[in-house]
Protein backbone atom coordinates (compact mmCIF):
# COMPACT_ATOMS: atom_id res chain seq x y z
CA UNK A 1 0.00 0.00 0.00
CA UNK A 2 2.85 2.41 0.87
CA UNK A 3 4.53 1.65 -2.46
CA UNK A 4 1.30 2.36 -4.33
CA UNK A 5 0.80 5.65 -2.48
CA UNK A 6 4.37 6.77 -3.16
CA UNK A 7 4.06 5.84 -6.83
CA UNK A 8 0.80 7.78 -7.05
CA UNK A 9 2.41 10.83 -5.42
CA UNK A 10 5.31 10.74 -7.89
CA UNK A 11 2.92 10.37 -10.83
CA UNK A 12 0.75 13.29 -9.71
CA UNK A 13 3.85 15.41 -9.21
CA UNK A 14 4.95 14.62 -12.76
CA UNK A 15 1.57 15.58 -14.17
CA UNK A 16 1.53 18.96 -12.50
CA UNK A 17 5.13 19.93 -13.08
CA UNK A 18 5.29 23.65 -13.83
CA UNK A 19 8.14 23.38 -16.35
CA UNK A 20 7.16 21.52 -19.49
CA UNK A 21 10.69 20.52 -20.59
CA UNK A 22 12.23 20.17 -17.15
CA UNK A 23 12.43 16.95 -15.22
CA UNK A 24 10.22 16.81 -12.18
CA UNK A 25 12.09 17.70 -9.02
CA UNK A 26 12.04 15.25 -6.14
CA UNK A 27 13.36 15.77 -2.62
CA UNK A 28 16.19 13.58 -1.37
CA UNK A 29 13.89 11.98 1.23
CA UNK A 30 11.22 11.17 -1.37
CA UNK A 31 13.93 9.84 -3.69
CA UNK A 32 15.27 7.61 -0.92
CA UNK A 33 11.80 6.27 -0.13
CA UNK A 34 11.16 5.54 -3.81
CA UNK A 35 14.45 3.66 -4.11
CA UNK A 36 14.10 1.57 -0.96
CA UNK A 37 10.52 0.71 -1.86
CA UNK A 38 11.72 -0.61 -5.22
CA UNK A 39 9.87 1.80 -7.51
CA UNK A 40 12.92 3.80 -8.56
CA UNK A 41 16.61 3.59 -9.38
CA UNK A 42 18.87 6.36 -8.08
CA UNK A 43 21.68 7.39 -10.45
CA UNK A 44 24.71 9.54 -9.65
CA UNK A 45 25.89 11.30 -12.82
CA UNK A 46 28.96 12.98 -11.32
CA UNK A 47 32.46 12.15 -12.50
CA UNK A 48 34.72 9.68 -10.69
CA UNK A 49 36.88 12.37 -9.04
CA UNK A 50 33.80 13.99 -7.49
CA UNK A 51 32.67 10.70 -5.97
CA UNK A 52 36.15 9.92 -4.67
CA UNK A 53 36.17 13.27 -2.86
CA UNK A 54 32.70 13.24 -1.31
CA UNK A 55 31.19 9.77 -1.63
CA UNK A 56 27.82 8.99 -3.16
CA UNK A 57 24.31 8.14 -2.06
CA UNK A 58 24.47 4.61 -0.66
CA UNK A 59 21.66 3.16 -2.81
CA UNK A 60 22.83 4.89 -6.00
CA UNK A 61 24.22 3.43 -9.17
CA UNK A 62 26.92 5.41 -10.94
CA UNK A 63 26.82 6.50 -14.57
CA UNK A 64 29.05 9.51 -15.20
CA UNK A 65 27.82 12.31 -17.45
CA UNK A 66 30.85 11.71 -19.68
CA UNK A 67 29.67 8.10 -20.20
CA UNK A 68 26.18 9.31 -21.10
CA UNK A 69 27.51 11.90 -23.55
CA UNK A 70 29.86 9.38 -25.19
CA UNK A 71 27.14 6.69 -25.19
CA UNK A 72 29.85 4.32 -24.02
CA UNK A 73 29.59 0.63 -23.25
CA UNK A 74 28.72 1.54 -19.64
CA UNK A 75 25.89 3.72 -20.93
CA UNK A 76 24.49 0.95 -23.16
CA UNK A 77 24.80 -1.62 -20.37
CA UNK A 78 22.84 0.68 -18.03
CA UNK A 79 20.09 1.38 -20.59
CA UNK A 80 19.70 -2.32 -21.33
CA UNK A 81 19.79 -3.31 -17.65
CA UNK A 82 17.41 -0.75 -16.18
CA UNK A 83 13.82 -1.89 -15.76
CA UNK A 84 11.62 0.63 -17.60
CA UNK A 85 8.82 0.03 -15.13
CA UNK A 86 10.96 1.71 -12.47
CA UNK A 87 11.50 5.47 -12.28
CA UNK A 88 15.00 6.89 -12.75
CA UNK A 89 16.08 9.56 -10.27
CA UNK A 90 19.26 11.48 -11.07
CA UNK A 91 21.50 13.71 -8.96
CA UNK A 92 24.85 15.45 -9.36
CA UNK A 93 26.78 18.28 -7.68
CA UNK A 94 24.35 21.10 -8.47
CA UNK A 95 21.39 19.46 -10.25
CA UNK A 96 22.23 20.71 -13.75
CA UNK A 97 23.76 17.49 -15.08
CA UNK A 98 21.00 15.54 -13.34
CA UNK A 99 18.47 17.65 -15.25
CA UNK A 100 20.19 16.90 -18.56
CA UNK A 101 20.39 13.18 -17.77
CA UNK A 102 16.72 13.08 -16.76
CA UNK A 103 15.73 14.85 -19.97
CA UNK A 104 17.85 12.46 -22.05
CA UNK A 105 16.54 9.28 -20.43
CA UNK A 106 12.95 10.47 -20.68
CA UNK A 107 13.39 10.47 -24.48
CA UNK A 108 14.27 6.77 -24.17
CA UNK A 109 10.97 5.98 -22.50
CA UNK A 110 11.94 6.21 -18.84
CA UNK A 111 9.98 8.26 -16.32
CA UNK A 112 12.61 10.50 -14.74
CA UNK A 113 13.13 12.81 -11.78
CA UNK A 114 15.82 15.25 -10.70
CA UNK A 115 16.93 14.97 -7.06
CA UNK A 116 19.26 17.93 -7.53
CA UNK A 117 22.49 18.29 -5.61
CA UNK A 118 24.28 15.57 -3.69
CA UNK A 119 24.83 18.03 -0.83
CA UNK A 120 21.06 18.07 -0.25
CA UNK A 121 21.18 14.28 0.13
CA UNK A 122 23.94 14.59 2.73
CA UNK A 123 22.18 17.48 4.49
CA UNK A 124 19.07 15.29 4.82
CA UNK A 125 21.16 12.75 6.74
CA UNK A 126 20.62 10.02 4.16
CA UNK A 127 23.14 7.15 3.78
CA UNK A 128 26.40 7.79 1.93
CA UNK A 129 29.03 5.32 0.73
CA UNK A 130 32.59 5.74 -0.53
CA UNK A 131 33.95 3.66 -3.41
CA UNK A 132 36.80 1.25 -2.68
Amino acid sequence: MERLLLSLMLFIGALFSSQANAATAISPRDAYMAVISGIAILVDVREESEIADSGMAAPAQWLATSEIEAQSDAYHKAVEGWDRSRDLIFYCRSGKRAEKAADHFSTLGFRTFNAGAFQAWKDAGLPVKFPN
